[in-house]
């Protein structure tokens, strides 16, 4: 059985990248305890500059786009006359810029269903 897959250490290994990008030096290097001098505006900057430059989702990367997953009716999107059964289908909504994507048509009409489904994928609940 594989470990889970925890947020926190995404969160660590990203702030740890940071760190890296930021000092050139990690733990162990011969340079880690060497004092630096920053200000708040050169720690601003250097943060601004690894989302630009350096970040995995870093600014304009495929990944920097957050998609938003919704169930809709046909009825709503295409077969406003209802002259079909109706089906659900899973939309991919990139924003404004990217609109939207037709991701998946299921022949069912449980909407709400399917909505509670998306829900709770994009937003577990954590492990009791």
């Amino acid at each position: 059985m594989s470990k889970r897959k925890r947020k926190s250490d995404a969160n660590f290994l990203l702030l740890e990248n940071f760190a890296l990008f930021f000092t050139h030096s990690r733990k162990g290097d011969s340079d880690f305890k060497d004092k630096m001098e920053i200000t708040p505006e050169i720690m601003y900057k250097a943060v601004d500059n690894y989302i630009e430059e350096d970040h995995v989702d870093g600014r304009d990367s495929d990944d920097d786009i957050i998609v938003i997953y919704k169930a809709e009716s046909s009825f709503e999107l295409e077969d406003k006359e209802k002259e079909f059964p109706e089906q659900v289908i899973i939309v991919a909504d990139y924003g404004e810029e990217e609109g939207t994507e037709s991701v998946l048509t299921i022949d069912s009409t449980d909407v709400a269903g399917i909505q509670k489904l998306i829900d709770f994928i994009a937003n577990p609940r954590p492990i009791p």
